[in-house]
């Protein structure tokens, strides 16, 4: 798998707005543009803006990301059950693979933790080691066809997981699973044992390159 070579990121204004879903607007795609218009900067070569809203140039299309809570009992406060991937059409990014990270603001350089699985494989022994994963990775198939079938049919199957240790487990493990949701249009990741506070999210990433030949 080639070098993710593109870096989007949202800076996360807690105090302004909730965080159970930072994107949701994006459901009306005719307001993309004008949105994404008045919040975008360049910086460095990165491109930031605000609102949860994303492009993918790879796939030249915008998204939303929405986190949503577990209930609030871990010490009174709620983790991230699961991510919501809004306003994605599969059908412009086959080929593409996707790396989403989140980060705290006092440090930058450090993932956080986003929930427990897969993060290695022993080459010797094909064992596979558990731990704090801290990138969702999935790729956009190409191998489902379409218009042969309802476009629904095909978006259901388009997007699969790929775990740490670089393998391609479909649409679930026993660590988290990926959903397409017909009626919303919308792709959920969901979290076995999630880790990460939905307050530490200050920064998301979202890294995307297409697949070698």
């Amino acid at each position: 798998m080639s070098e993710y070579d593109e870096e989007f990121t949202d800076e996360v204004e807690t105090s302004k707005r909730p965080r159970r879903f930072v994107g949701i607007f994006l459901v009306a795609i005719g307001l993309v543009a004008t949105t994404v218009a008045a919040n975008l900067s360049l910086n460095n070569g990165r491109i930031e803006m605000g609102q949860g809203v994303y492009r993918i140039t790879a796939c030249d299309q915008w998204i939303g990301i929405g986190l949503n809570p577990t209930a609030a009992t871990y010490g009174g406060k709620s983790r991230i059950a699961s991510m919501d991937l809004i306003g994605l059409d599969p059908r412009l990014c086959k080929n593409v693979v996707f790396k989403i990270k989140m980060f705290k603001n006092t440090d930058l350089n450090t993932p956080l933790a986003i929930f427990e699985g897969v993060t290695g494989t022993d080459t010797a022994t094909a064992a596979t080691s558990l731990g704090n994963v801290t990138e969702i990775s999935l790729y956009d198939t190409a191998t489902v066809s379409y218009p042969v079938r309802t476009y629904d049919y095909y978006a259901a199957r388009a997007l699969t997981l790929i775990n740490m240790a670089g393998v391609n487990v479909n649409y679930r493990d026993d660590y988290h699973r990926v959903v397409y949701s017909a009626a919303s249009g919308v792709y959920g990741i969901s979290f076995t044992t999630p880790l990460c506070l939905m307050e530490d999210v200050d920064k998301i990433t979202i890294e995307s390159a297409t697949l070698p030949s």
